[in-house]
Protein backbone atom coordinates (compact mmCIF):
# COMPACT_ATOMS: atom_id res chain seq x y z
CA UNK A 1 0.00 0.00 0.00
CA UNK A 2 1.33 3.43 -0.94
CA UNK A 3 1.70 6.18 1.64
CA UNK A 4 -0.17 9.47 1.19
CA UNK A 5 3.03 11.10 -0.07
CA UNK A 6 3.82 8.23 -2.45
CA UNK A 7 0.32 8.43 -3.93
CA UNK A 8 0.62 12.17 -4.52
CA UNK A 9 4.07 11.77 -6.04
CA UNK A 10 2.80 8.94 -8.27
CA UNK A 11 -0.07 11.10 -9.57
CA UNK A 12 2.34 14.00 -10.10
CA UNK A 13 4.80 11.77 -11.97
CA UNK A 14 1.99 10.61 -14.28
CA UNK A 15 1.28 14.27 -15.09
CA UNK A 16 4.98 14.87 -15.60
CA UNK A 17 5.34 11.86 -17.94
CA UNK A 18 2.39 13.15 -20.00
CA UNK A 19 3.89 16.65 -20.14
CA UNK A 20 7.28 15.29 -21.17
CA UNK A 21 5.93 12.89 -23.77
CA UNK A 22 5.77 15.51 -26.49
CA UNK A 23 9.24 16.82 -25.64
CA UNK A 24 10.86 13.41 -25.91
CA UNK A 25 8.75 11.95 -28.69
CA UNK A 26 11.47 13.18 -31.03
CA UNK A 27 14.59 11.66 -32.59
CA UNK A 28 17.57 10.97 -30.33
CA UNK A 29 19.60 13.83 -31.77
CA UNK A 30 16.90 16.36 -30.76
CA UNK A 31 16.71 14.79 -27.29
CA UNK A 32 20.46 15.34 -26.99
CA UNK A 33 20.05 18.98 -28.00
CA UNK A 34 17.38 19.45 -25.32
CA UNK A 35 19.65 17.95 -22.68
CA UNK A 36 22.71 19.88 -23.86
CA UNK A 37 21.16 23.20 -22.87
CA UNK A 38 23.07 24.88 -20.04
CA UNK A 39 21.52 24.56 -16.58
CA UNK A 40 21.08 28.33 -16.52
CA UNK A 41 18.64 28.06 -19.47
CA UNK A 42 16.49 25.63 -17.51
CA UNK A 43 16.71 27.89 -14.49
CA UNK A 44 15.72 31.02 -16.45
CA UNK A 45 12.73 29.14 -17.83
CA UNK A 46 11.77 28.01 -14.31
CA UNK A 47 12.00 31.56 -13.04
CA UNK A 48 9.92 32.91 -15.93
CA UNK A 49 7.14 30.36 -15.41
CA UNK A 50 7.16 31.07 -11.67
CA UNK A 51 6.95 34.85 -12.14
CA UNK A 52 4.27 34.63 -14.84
CA UNK A 53 2.11 32.28 -12.76
CA UNK A 54 2.44 34.37 -9.59
CA UNK A 55 -0.30 36.71 -10.82
CA UNK A 56 -2.73 33.76 -10.81
CA UNK A 57 -2.41 33.15 -7.06
CA UNK A 58 -4.84 35.89 -5.89
CA UNK A 59 -7.29 34.83 -8.59
CA UNK A 60 -7.51 31.24 -7.34
CA UNK A 61 -7.16 32.14 -3.67
CA UNK A 62 -7.96 35.72 -2.63
CA UNK A 63 -5.81 37.11 0.23
CA UNK A 64 -7.01 36.07 3.67
CA UNK A 65 -9.41 33.47 2.37
CA UNK A 66 -9.25 29.76 1.93
CA UNK A 67 -9.21 28.15 -1.46
CA UNK A 68 -12.06 29.41 -3.59
CA UNK A 69 -14.53 26.75 -4.59
CA UNK A 70 -16.34 28.98 -7.04
CA UNK A 71 -17.54 27.26 -10.13
CA UNK A 72 -16.97 30.25 -12.35
CA UNK A 73 -15.39 29.69 -15.72
CA UNK A 74 -12.66 32.24 -15.03
CA UNK A 75 -11.69 30.64 -11.70
CA UNK A 76 -11.47 27.21 -13.35
CA UNK A 77 -9.34 28.68 -16.13
CA UNK A 78 -7.00 30.34 -13.60
CA UNK A 79 -6.69 27.06 -11.70
CA UNK A 80 -5.97 25.17 -14.93
CA UNK A 81 -3.34 27.74 -15.92
CA UNK A 82 -1.71 27.51 -12.49
CA UNK A 83 -1.71 23.70 -12.81
CA UNK A 84 -0.01 24.00 -16.22
CA UNK A 85 2.61 26.30 -14.69
CA UNK A 86 3.24 23.80 -11.88
CA UNK A 87 3.67 20.98 -14.40
CA UNK A 88 6.06 23.15 -16.45
CA UNK A 89 8.06 23.80 -13.28
CA UNK A 90 8.12 20.04 -12.64
CA UNK A 91 9.25 19.44 -16.23
CA UNK A 92 12.08 21.98 -16.00
CA UNK A 93 13.31 20.60 -12.67
CA UNK A 94 13.14 17.09 -14.10
CA UNK A 95 15.20 18.15 -17.12
CA UNK A 96 17.83 19.56 -14.74
CA UNK A 97 17.90 16.17 -13.02
CA UNK A 98 17.92 14.31 -16.35
CA UNK A 99 20.81 16.41 -17.64
CA UNK A 100 23.16 14.54 -15.32
CA UNK A 101 22.01 11.09 -16.52
CA UNK A 102 21.10 11.47 -20.19
CA UNK A 103 22.02 7.95 -21.29
CA UNK A 104 21.83 6.11 -18.00
CA UNK A 105 18.07 5.60 -17.77
CA UNK A 106 15.09 5.43 -20.08
CA UNK A 107 12.72 8.38 -19.83
CA UNK A 108 10.18 6.32 -17.87
CA UNK A 109 12.86 5.07 -15.45
CA UNK A 110 14.27 8.58 -15.05
CA UNK A 111 10.82 10.00 -14.21
CA UNK A 112 10.31 7.16 -11.72
CA UNK A 113 13.68 7.87 -10.11
CA UNK A 114 12.90 11.59 -9.96
CA UNK A 115 9.60 10.74 -8.25
CA UNK A 116 11.41 8.51 -5.75
CA UNK A 117 13.78 11.34 -4.91
CA UNK A 118 10.83 13.72 -4.46
CA UNK A 119 9.10 11.20 -2.20
CA UNK A 120 12.26 10.65 -0.14
CA UNK A 121 12.44 14.38 0.63
CA UNK A 122 8.74 14.46 1.54
CA UNK A 123 9.24 11.45 3.82
CA UNK A 124 12.20 13.15 5.52
CA UNK A 125 9.94 16.10 6.29
CA UNK A 126 6.83 14.11 7.22
CA UNK A 127 7.25 15.03 10.90
CA UNK A 128 6.23 18.60 9.97
CA UNK A 129 2.59 19.53 9.97
CA UNK A 130 0.64 18.85 6.80
CA UNK A 131 0.33 21.41 4.06
CA UNK A 132 -3.39 21.11 3.33
CA UNK A 133 -4.41 24.12 5.41
CA UNK A 134 -1.73 26.54 4.17
CA UNK A 135 -2.52 29.16 1.52
CA UNK A 136 -1.18 28.76 -2.00
CA UNK A 137 0.64 32.08 -1.63
CA UNK A 138 2.75 30.55 1.17
CA UNK A 139 3.93 27.75 -1.14
CA UNK A 140 4.66 30.20 -3.94
CA UNK A 141 6.83 32.30 -1.58
CA UNK A 142 8.64 29.18 -0.35
CA UNK A 143 9.18 28.16 -3.96
CA UNK A 144 10.82 31.57 -4.50
CA UNK A 145 13.20 30.78 -1.63
CA UNK A 146 14.02 27.41 -3.18
CA UNK A 147 14.52 29.03 -6.59
CA UNK A 148 17.05 31.40 -4.99
CA UNK A 149 18.91 28.41 -3.54
CA UNK A 150 18.76 26.65 -6.93
CA UNK A 151 20.06 29.79 -8.67
CA UNK A 152 23.04 29.87 -6.29
CA UNK A 153 24.05 26.25 -6.94
CA UNK A 154 23.51 26.57 -10.71
CA UNK A 155 25.83 29.60 -10.74
CA UNK A 156 28.41 27.69 -8.68
CA UNK A 157 28.15 24.62 -10.90
CA UNK A 158 28.38 26.54 -14.18
CA UNK A 159 31.28 28.65 -12.94
CA UNK A 160 33.31 25.47 -12.54
CA UNK A 161 33.28 25.25 -8.75
CA UNK A 162 33.75 21.62 -7.72
CA UNK A 163 30.37 21.19 -6.03
CA UNK A 164 29.26 18.20 -8.11
CA UNK A 165 25.77 17.73 -9.48
CA UNK A 166 24.10 16.57 -6.25
CA UNK A 167 23.37 20.08 -4.87
CA UNK A 168 21.70 21.05 -8.16
CA UNK A 169 19.50 17.96 -8.06
CA UNK A 170 18.67 18.50 -4.37
CA UNK A 171 17.51 22.07 -4.96
CA UNK A 172 15.62 21.11 -8.13
CA UNK A 173 13.79 18.41 -6.12
CA UNK A 174 12.85 21.01 -3.48
CA UNK A 175 11.36 23.29 -6.15
CA UNK A 176 9.51 20.32 -7.68
CA UNK A 177 8.05 19.36 -4.30
CA UNK A 178 6.63 22.85 -3.75
CA UNK A 179 5.05 22.63 -7.18
CA UNK A 180 3.50 19.29 -6.17
CA UNK A 181 2.18 20.89 -2.96
CA UNK A 182 0.50 23.71 -4.90
CA UNK A 183 -1.20 21.15 -7.16
CA UNK A 184 -2.33 19.21 -4.09
CA UNK A 185 -3.64 22.22 -2.14
CA UNK A 186 -5.63 23.37 -5.16
CA UNK A 187 -6.95 19.80 -5.46
CA UNK A 188 -5.47 19.50 -8.95
CA UNK A 189 -3.81 16.11 -8.42
CA UNK A 190 -6.52 14.12 -10.15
Amino acid sequence: MLSKHQTKVAVTMRRLRNALAYRFDVPDEIQRLILEQPLSDYFLYLEKVHIDAKELIPKVQPPGLGITRQDSTSTRRYRQNLAKACVEILAATFLMFRKFRPDELSLVDAVAQFGQKMDAVLQQNSYKRGWGDLPVSWFWLRMEDELAELRAVVIQFESGEPIGWEPVVKEAIDVANFSLMVLDVLELLE
